[in-house]
């Protein structure tokens, strides 16, 4: 699964099961035994992650260098997601307690830095100057 759905998975299981997220989590996160996950637990789970430390697995597929940019307070995926969730002084960083809160804001951190992969549309004309199958083996009602 690709990085954008599965933040967007991340964002909808949490807006679909609250009691699920839980910012301070320490596990890996598991819909099979209710075990409630953080943001970045539940992207990683939809990356296919099932170890017990998924955040490197999380950080390494939203492009961060866990040497440089180790999993604390000031970690810019944290920053990334308080700057839109808005202004300090009016929002705080509920984002982190809440999961109505958190779920927008990873449909729009999705948004913003991992945008939807574009739908891919052949190249029709391409595929067909490309003669695939011998011209001799073409049946006879197709040739004119």
């Amino acid at each position: 699964m690709n990085i954008y759905d599965a933040i967007m998975k991340a964002a909808e299981h949490i807006d679909l099961h609250p009691g699920l997220f839980n910012f301070m989590s320490p596990f890996s996160p598991s819909n099979d035994c209710g075990t409630p996950g953080c943001a970045l637990g539940w992207i990683a789970y939809f990356m296919g992650d099932r170890n017990e430390c998924v955040l490197k697995t999380a950080a390494t597929a939203l492009g961060f260098d866990l040497r440089k940019h180790p999993m604390h307070s000031g970690h810019p995926f944290y920053d990334r997601m308080q700057k839109l969730q808005g202004s300090p002084k009016r929002y705080g960083d509920s984002w982190r307690y809440s999961a109505t809160e958190c779920a927008r804001i990873l449909r729009l951190y999705a948004a913003k830095y991992h945008t939807s992969p574009a739908a891919v549309v052949p190249d029709w004309n391409a595929m067909a100057a490309k003669q695939t199958v011998a011209t001799d083996s073409r049946s006879e009602e197709l040739v004119s």
